[in-house]
């Protein structure tokens, strides 16, 4: 019997995970911080466990409970989502189990937490050499991990999509452009709207609208900016959506933007580029592995400039084309549940 333990924050990545793994094992057990009713993990017993080392008498309780847990189902597997400490207390509480252990990097883990300080840094680098295989949604992203570690760990690429196919047929489009990530200082919403706004000062724009998707701690404030632009006519936020609702907005949007300050390879990027969106991005170097600015996509240099107007410049059918092809090679749930499959016949044949 093929058990698996998987350790994660609760997220929509570890959803799209447990749906790339679950034909995989006979059983799966997860351990999580929080439990989140909008995912739907068909009988999989979730486990809460505090692991936060702020609060260092709850993290310890938690230490021994999933050093318990390990001991009594005798997993083949264990899998950590994000270099936390999560991750840190999984090896903690499996180091003398000898269960293989594959982690993996979610973007922010490397490209962020590692650079918070001293403690956050020795604690990403303890991880990366105590696991038996890392992936990661990037070559980037893989060659950080190589510079923090000063060598070259055993890391394959992985990308955690939940996308079976592309569409058929090229979708009918609306005069809407679509930014879905957090409503945080990370994502530069405001500099969305402010693009958006100097887009439709042209008046052959002026019956264009922004759907804002997501929520987070500044979504206030944005709506805020909003109201003072008196833009809300144009501007919708539309909070967090459902994946069918999503897919509808992919549908209809002419183009996509994401122009965050970090990132690793976005699900919605993909998501967008699948259903033919123009994807707008800001110029970060894990944007360079899906777009080729000016040709399936614009990557943005100055986010002063007009660059929604620039990004109508493209062909959307042939940029849709190209992304399509990219899609099915590289993220469908097909290709990457065959890549972990691989991992995990690797490891339990050297077990």
């Amino acid at each position: 019997m093929k058990k698996i333990l998987v350790v994660s924050s609760n997220s929509i990545h570890l959803f799209n995970f447990y749906n790339l793994i679950n034909s995989y094992f006979d059983h799966i057990d997860i351990v999580t911080d929080s439990i989140n009713e909008k995912y739907n993990y068909r009988n999989i017993v979730l486990y809460k466990y505090n692991f936060s080392i702020k609060k260092p008498f709850q993290f310890i309780i938690s230490y021994f409970k999933l050093k318990k847990l390990i001991k009594t189902n005798k997993y083949s597997i264990i899998h950590i989502q994000q270099i936390t400490t999560a991750a840190l207390l999984a090896i903690l509480a499996s180091k003398k189990s000898k269960i293989p252990i594959v982690a993996t990097a979610w973007g922010s883990d490397i490209l962020l937490i590692s650079h918070r300080g001293y403690f956050y840094k020795k604690l990403v680098k303890y991880v990366l050499k105590n696991v038996d295989i890392v992936t990661a949604d990037s070559e980037f992203v893989i060659q950080e991990m190589n510079k923090l570690t000063k060598q070259n760990i055993d890391a394959h690429l992985v990308i955690l999509t939940n996308l079976h196919s592309t569409p058929k047929y090229f979708p009918k489009k609306s005069k809407i452009i679509y930014s879905n990530r957090l409503l945080t200082p990370l994502y530069r919403i405001d500099l969305i709207i402010n693009a958006f706004e100097k887009f439709i000062k042209d008046k052959q724009y002026e019956e264009w609208k922004l759907i804002i998707a997501g929520q987070g701690n500044e979504r206030h404030k944005l709506e805020k900016i909003v109201r003072e632009k008196k833009l809300q006519n144009q501007i919708e936020f539309v909070g967090w959506q459902s994946t069918d609702k999503n897919n509808e907005y992919y549908q209809k949007a002419l183009i996509y933007i994401s122009i965050p300050i970090s990132d690793g390879t976005p699900t919605s990027l993909l998501e967008a580029m699948s259903y033919g969106c123009i994807p707008i991005v800001s110029d970060l170097p894990v944007y360079y592995e899906w777009i080729e600015n000016n040709v399936n996509g614009l990557i943005v240099n100055d986010l002063n400039s007009n660059f929604i107007e620039k990004a109508l410049k493209l062909n959307p059918i042939k940029v849709w084309e190209i992304n399509r092809n990219i899609i099915e090679k590289k993220a469908t749930i097909d290709v990457n549940k065959s890549k972990l499959e691989q991992i995990y016949n690797k490891l339990l044949q050297t077990k």
